[in-house]
């Protein structure tokens, strides 16, 4: 992804409670949308790393970081 504007609509489709965080389930929907069916191991993984401030879910600043 490469423009604010796309990373922020990824970002809000699939924040689906409106919470204005991705967690587990809508993290396995971001990357189902993007093509890529990502296993337990890979999503924990990737929330391991992403979550900077270790709250098991990640922001729009941790989700577009990690995009980028």
């Amino acid at each position: 992804m490469s423009t604010e504007k796309e990373i922020r609509a990824a970002f809000d489709a699939c924040d689906k409670d409106h919470s204005g965080f991705l967690k587990g389930e809508e993290l396995k929907t971001a990357f189902s949308t993007a093509k890529h069916e990502a296993t337990q191991e890979e999503l924990e993984a990737i929330m391991a790393y992403a979550d900077e401030n270790g709250d098991g879910q990640l922001s729009y600043e941790e989700f577009a970081k990690f995009v980028r």
